[in-house]
C-alpha cells in the first residue's frame, strides 16, 4: 500500500459535483508549438515535479469514511503520452484534448504529446479533483521551467510541497473575523441560478461531443471597458449575456461566474496546486435596442460588490466547517438534491496565460487556451481564456447538431459585437 495525502475539502466538493450527470470534471489545456518536445525530457520533468505536486503519482480513491489520494508511483513515463498525426491532424489533437480520466485507476493527469509537420501540440488533460484551472497554469509554469533547465543542463531548484488545503485563505484571520465573515450576508453560490432559462427547446438525433471556440478581438474591448470604468472580465460577461439574450429572446437572466479566491491568500504565503475557486451571481436585464455600455455597467456594479471585502470566503467557511462535521458517507445524501444542482448557464474566465512563465526550450509556444467541463445540453458553460492578448471563447457540449449551431452563433455573436467596438 502507497502513501496516502488527505483529500481536501475543496477536493471533495469537486469529486461530489462530478457526480452529477452533467458535469464532466476536467480541465484542459492545449498548446501549439513552433518546433518539437523531447518526451524523454518532458518525462523527467513531470517525475520532478512530483516532489511539488505528489498528487499526480496518485489515484483517487473514494473510500467509506472518507477519500483519500493513494499513491500507486506513477511517473511521467505513466503521464506523458506522444501520438503522431496524419492528414486530419486537428481531429486527432482534439481526440486526446477530450479524452477521460478513471481517476479511481490512472494518474489524475495526462499530456500528450501530438506530433504534426510544423510543430508539437501539447494537450494537457486533469482533474478538477485535483485542480482547477490557475492551478493547471500553476502546474505547467512549473513543468516547463523543469523541462527547460533539464534542456539547458542547468541547476534544479529544489522543490517542496506547499499545503493544498483551505488554511492559506485563512493565514492570519483570526476566530473574531471568522465569526465575522460567517455572519455576512449571503454569496449564493452559482448552483442557486439553476432554474431553467427562457427560450430553449432541443431534441432530435445525432448527438455528440463537440467544441466550439472563436478568437475575440480583445484590444478593442479593453479600451471600451476602461472609458467606462470596467474591467474586461465585465465586458466578457456583457457580451455573453447579450448573445445569449439575443440568441433566445430572453430579457432577464442569472448569471453565475467563477472567481479565483487566491487573491485572499496573503502576500508571502505559500500555497500548493489546488482548487481555489468560488461562485458569484448576476443579475442582468437586456432589453431591445439597450446599448452595451448599459449591460456593463450592471456587470461591473454587481461583481464590484463581491470585490470588496472578505465574504466571498463564506461558503469556503460553511464547507470546511460541514466536511468536518458531517461523516462523509452522509454527504452526499445532504447535498446531492440542494448543494450540488448545477446552474443552467454558466461563465467562467480561465484567466491570463502568461507568455513570460510558459516557455519549453528549443519549442516557442505560439499559441494556447484552455477550457474546461463538456456540458450535457441544455445546460452551458462559455469559457474564456487570454494568451499574448489573444482571447479566446469556448463552449464544450454534448448534445445534438441543433445544439452547436446554437453555440455557434452565440461565439460569434460575442466576437461580432466585441469586434463593432473599435
Amino acid at each position: 500500500m502507497g502513501a496516502k495525502y488527505k483529500a481536501e475539502s475543496f477536493d471533495l466538493w469537486q469529486f461530489l459535483c462530478g457526480k452529477c450527470h452533467v458535469y464532466e470534471p476536467f480541465i484542459r489545456c492545449r498548446i501549439d508549438l513552433a518546433g518539437h518536445i523531447d518526451v524523454g525530457t518532458l518525462k523527467r520533468a513531470v517525475t520532478l515535479s512530483k516532489k511539488t505536486l505528489p498528487m499526480i503519482g496518485c489515484c483517487f480513491q473514494d473510500r467509506t469514511l472518507r477519500p483519500v489520494w493513494v499513491d500507486k508511483n506513477f511517473t511521467g513515463d505513466d503521464i506523458v503520452r506522444a501520438a503522431e498525426v496524419g492528414d486530419d491532424a486537428e481531429s486527432r489533437i482534439l481526440e486526446h484534448l477530450f479524452s477521460v480520466i478513471d481517476v479511481a485507476k490512472e494518474p489524475p493527469l495526462r499530456i500528450t504529446v501530438v506530433t504534426g509537420a510544423g510543430g508539437d501540440t501539447l494537450c494537457a488533460l486533469v482533474s478538477h479533483i485535483l485542480c482547477d484551472t490557475a492551478g493547471l497554469k500553476q502546474y505547467l509554469y512549473l513543468l516547463s521551467g523543469l523541462y527547460t533547465k533539464l534542456k539547458r543542463g542547468e541547476r534544479l531548484p529544489e522543490q517542496t510541497f506547499e499545503v493544498r488545503g483551505t488554511g492559506p485563505l485563512f493565514a492570519g484571520i483570526g476566530i473574531k473575523e471568522k465569526v465575522s465573515i460567517l455572519r455576512s450576508e449571503f454569496v449564493p453560490p452559482a448552483a442557486f441560478g439553476s432554474q431553467a432559462q427562457p427560450g430553449i427547446s432541443f431534441g432530435g438525433e445525432g448527438f455528440g461531443t463537440y467544441l466550439e471556440k472563436r478568437v475575440l478581438p480583445i484590444g478593442a474591448l479593453k479600451t471600451f471597458v476602461k472609458k467606462n470604468g470596467a474591467t474586461v472580465n465585465d465586458g466578457l460577461m456583457a457580451l455573453y449575456a447579450r448573445a445569449f439574450c439575443k440568441n433566445t429572446g430572453a430579457n432577464d437572466m442569472f448569471l453565475p461566474s467563477t472567481v479565483d479566491l487566491r487573491k485572499f491568500i496573503p502576500k508571502g504565503v505559500k500555497y500548493g496546486i489546488s482548487n481555489y475557486s468560488g461562485d458569484c451571481m448576476c443579475r442582468v436585464s437586456v432589453g431591445p435596442g439597450d446599448p452595451f455600455e448599459k449591460t456593463v455597467r450592471q456587470f461591473s456594479e454587481q461583481m464590484a460588490v463581491y470585490k470588496t471585502g472578505k465574504r466571498m470566503l463564506k461558503n469556503v467557511l460553511r464547507w470546511e466547517r460541514a466536511v468536518r462535521l458531517i461523516p462523509y458517507p452522509m454527504m452526499w445524501r445532504i447535498f446531492a438534491d440542494r448543494v450540488m444542482r448545477q446552474a443552467i448557464i454558466t461563465y467562467t474566465n480561465l484567466g491570463v496565460i502568461e507568455s513570460e512563465e510558459l516557455k519549453f526550450e528549443g519549442a516557442q509556444v505560439t499559441s494556447a487556451y484552455l477550457t474546461a467541463s463538456i456540458k450535457a445540453r441544455p445546460y452551458l458553460l462559455v469559457n474564456a481564456s487570454t494568451f499574448r492578448d489573444c482571447c479566446t471563447l469556448s463552449s464544450s457540449i454534448y448534445g445534438s447538431e441543433a445544439d452547436r449551431e446554437f453555440v455557434v452563433r452565440l461565439l460569434e455573436d460575442m466576437r461580432d459585437e466585441a469586434a463593432g467596438l473599435a
